[in-house]
């Protein structure tokens, strides 16, 4: 079967060194409500990411960061025949390429209590990974995948908000 062939899995991944599986996995889904979910919260959060850095650079982050959630899930769950589909891992990708842009920027600025107003993105993004990400025991939910493939987005959008626009970071110039 296609999913059998593509879909993410430690087994196929390390096992078998299959390394298309990561990115494949985020265009497979398991039925129609899944897809309508996955494309509903990743165009809300794929054109705030696509208005952050632009439409190429920012869908390319977020099919990084959702394979990059992918594959270190493969790599936790290892020995595990751990199987996952969808876009979601790509979704919270997005939700955190969002926060790692929001750190760099807030840290720019000179505010009161600059270190809660630079967390305050990243706080906010665990907030809507815990109410959109988690499941029931047993749900058939990829939680590893939404919360490593938030925290690639969060090294993905620091990293290149931080490349784009090298400046000081205030926050680490005050006492």
């Amino acid at each position: 079967s296609i999913s059998g062939r593509f879909a993410s899995s430690s087994v196929g991944l390390i096992g078998r060194g299959e390394w298309w599986r990561p990115f494949t996995a985020l265009f497979l889904h398991g039925d129609g409500p899944h897809i309508v979910g996955n494309l509903a919260s990743g165009a809300v959060f794929g054109m705030l990411v696509s208005k952050s850095l632009g439409p190429w650079k920012g869908w390319a982050l977020i099919l990084l960061a959702g394979a990059a959630g992918n594959a270190i899930t493969s790599w936790v769950t290892w020995p595990e025949d751990f199987r996952s589909l969808g876009a979601s891992t790509a979704v919270f990708g997005a939700l955190g390429i969002l926060s790692g842009i929001g750190i760099v920027e807030n840290s720019r600025e000179k505010v009161r209590l600059p270190w809660l107003r630079v967390l305050a993105p990243l706080l906010a993004g665990f907030v809507l990974l815990g109410w959109l990400g988690g499941a029931a025991p047993g749900g058939g939910v990829d939680v590893f995948g939404h919360v490593f493939g938030f925290c690639a987005g969060v090294i993905a959008g620091f990293l290149c908000r931080l490349a784009e626009n090298p400046g000081p970071i205030e926050a680490l110039h005050r006492r």
